[in-house]
């Protein structure tokens, strides 16, 4: 018995040894409904080939028109985009290289049981299946947008200045919904849409609204700023960090942290695609938008006679802000803090509606007094456009892509009034900003040119060593 035992093993062994040497699939392995057992990598790849033919698949695997649909069970809701929005696809090389892993993996006993158990149960390999990342973000940013909602933290009326109960809300786990995407795509047999679960995870508010009826609430100062809601990645930015700060409360003596406050900016945490600032450039990037939250915000937090630990400006004008009058941040590299220095708290409240983020600070009024913010600029540095000829261009005229921006130092003071009577200025702050040349397109010259740089000079490369900096304008 022990020499047959013997036997079959070695028997067992030299099977194993020439499937392994020849490259073929176990024995009673099938992908998906198509048995591929004992095909070689050639034979492999024809089938898995014509499987995808007789599923109605284009080239490389390409799905045929269809229907995904995600659906919303806590929500009772379900979205059905195409198919080909999402370039789903079998990828038929990872597929085969699934099949031809099927029991090899581990030492020689564990694949010499595995082998026995496939040959007698069989062992089914799921195709994998691909799609276009871009598209895929695309479909999870419209998803996002439907079932996003903020948790509302305890805080207080913006109008009135009642204390307001706090609401949980809602985020679409955008990881864990892609995750379920591809599982139900990889199972899924041709017939009817794809049915994809959608993974959401419940956000809890903060703020104890017992604490906030507790305090002092009489409105100490308000600044507002206006952004365009048709910005919808933009807008959402507003709204989701604009959220993270309302109802918070600052102790007396006390700082508040923009960045430990509103936290990373990530697609994760439900931040969208909008524009930003990278090296005094705009681009498209995760956050665009916060910045006008934190230059809110500083903003009030001026009017209120508050002090402003850190601050940092950024390297360009904006359309929402005069110069010297913003804040900008990137996590966890600029930050803005607030510091208290009354004798009692405060609260800071946000509002979004319609065009306008709104930004007040609530406490103790003590004494009547008007605080005045006031800017003044020096040192002016002219900046030269960049030139560039466009044969395309009619001769004799120009186009202006990007105005230049003079370079210049920008104070900024606080005065504070009482009874009509100055009784303190202070400067707060100096931003340098270093010029910012233009872009100019000409037509082809009808006399020598004049002035300019030529584009592509030395001088309009960013330094080599300069790294950087994400900026969620």
């Amino acid at each position: 018995m022990a020499a047959l035992s013997a036997s079959f093993v070695l028997l067992l062994t030299g099977y194993l040894g020439w499937l392994e040497a020849a490259g073929r699939v176990f024995p009673n392995v099938s992908v998906d409904s198509l048995a591929v057992g004992g095909l070689d990598q050639r034979g492999l790849a024809r089938a898995l080939d014509r499987w995808a033919e007789e599923r109605g698949c284009g080239p490389d695997g390409l799905w045929p028109h269809g229907e995904v649909r995600f659906e919303d069970a806590e929500a009772g809701r379900s979205w059905t985009v195409d198919t080909a929005r999402l370039g789903l696809r079998y990828d038929l090389e990872k597929t085969a290289a699934a099949a031809l892993a099927a029991g090899r993996r581990g030492d020689l006993p564990r694949r010499l049981l595995d082998l026995l158990r496939i040959s007698v149960s069989g062992a089914r390999v799921l195709p994998v299946v691909k799609a276009d990342p871009d598209r895929v973000v695309m479909v999870l940013d419209d998803l996002a947008s439907d079932i996003d909602v903020p948790a509302g933290n305890a805080s207080l009326d913006p109008r009135t200045g009642e204390v307001r109960e706090g609401r949980p809300g809602r985020r679409l786990d955008r990881a864990a919904t892609e995750e379920a995407l591809f599982a139900a795509a990889a199972r899924f047999e041709g017939a009817g849409p794809v049915l994809v679960p959608v993974v959401a995870v419940p956000l809890e508010p903060s703020g104890d609204p017992a604490l906030l009826a507790s305090l002092d609430r009489d409105r100490l100062a308000t600044f507002s700023t206006t952004f365009d809601p048709g910005e919808k990645g933009r807008t959402w930015n507003i709204i989701l960090s604009a959220a993270c700060l309302d109802g918070a409360v600052i102790a007396p003596g006390g700082t508040l942290s923009f960045n430990e406050t509103v936290g990373p900016r990530t697609p994760e945490r439900g931040y969208r695609q909008a524009p930003e600032i990278v090296d005094r450039h705009i681009v498209q990037g995760v956050g665009g938008g916060v910045c006008q939250v934190a230059t809110t915000v500083f903003n009030a937090a001026l009017l209120a006679d508050l002090d402003v630990v850190t601050r940092h400006h950024h390297s360009r004008p904006l359309p929402y802000i005069g110069l010297g009058r913003d804040a900008t941040v990137s996590y966890p590299d600029l930050d803005l803090v607030i510091k208290n220095p009354r004798a009692f708290p405060v609260i800071l409240t946000t509002w979004v509606h319609g065009s306008r983020l709104e930004v007040s600070v609530w406490g103790r009024r003590t004494v009547e007094v008007t605080v005045v913010l006031r800017t003044e600029e020096t040192n002016l540095v002219p900046a030269e456009p960049v030139v560039e000829t466009d044969p395309d261009l009619p001769p004799g005229t120009q186009e202006v892509v990007r105005p230049s921006f003079d370079g210049r130092d920008v104070r900024l003071w606080r005065e504070v009034f009482q009874a009509g009577r100055l009784v303190r200025r202070e400067l707060l702050f100096v931003d340098h900003y270093e010029p910012l040349p233009g872009h100019i397109r000409t037509g082809p010259p009808v006399g020598p040119v004049q002035g300019g740089r030529t584009a592509g000079d030395e001088t309009d490369r960013p330094p080599a060593s300069r790294k950087p900096t994400r900026i969620g304008r």
